[in-house]
């Protein structure tokens, strides 16, 4: 009688155990075969990452009308307005904007550096 239980307990087990193995792997099938509802999202990186390498060659940054060693103090402030500080130090002043948050170093009074900067 433990023997046909032992049995029956036996194949019902590998019976699980297969109906499983059938529907998990058709459940992983078939997510391979969805088209992606986004485009490819390292492409658009790459591209992106171009985009501000570019600019940064010529220096400039996106959406900023100053460009590094063409522009000078009173031309930023006239386009920027005034910044919410000024930090001295031995190279140069540098000015700190919260809109757009940026902030920018200039020697002799030409725009050499600048660069975002974070909200505290």
């Amino acid at each position: 009688m433990f023997k046909k239980i032992k049995y029956i307990l036996l194949i019902l087990a590998i019976l699980i155990l297969t109906a499983v193995w059938i529907f998990d792997g058709d459940k992983k099938d078939s997510s391979n075969l969805e088209e992606p509802k986004e485009p490819d999202t390292a492409i658009k990186a790459f591209q992106l990452i171009e985009k501000i390498y570019s600019q940064a060659k010529n220096g400039m940054l996106e959406n900023l009308e100053v460009k590094v060693g063409k522009s000078q103090y009173d031309e930023v402030t006239k386009r920027l307005g005034n910044p919410l500080r000024i930090d001295r130090t031995v190279v140069g002043p540098f000015i700190i904007y919260n809109e757009p948050e940026i902030t920018i170093g200039f020697q002799r009074g030409w725009v050499y550096d600048y660069g975002l900067t974070r909200k505290p």
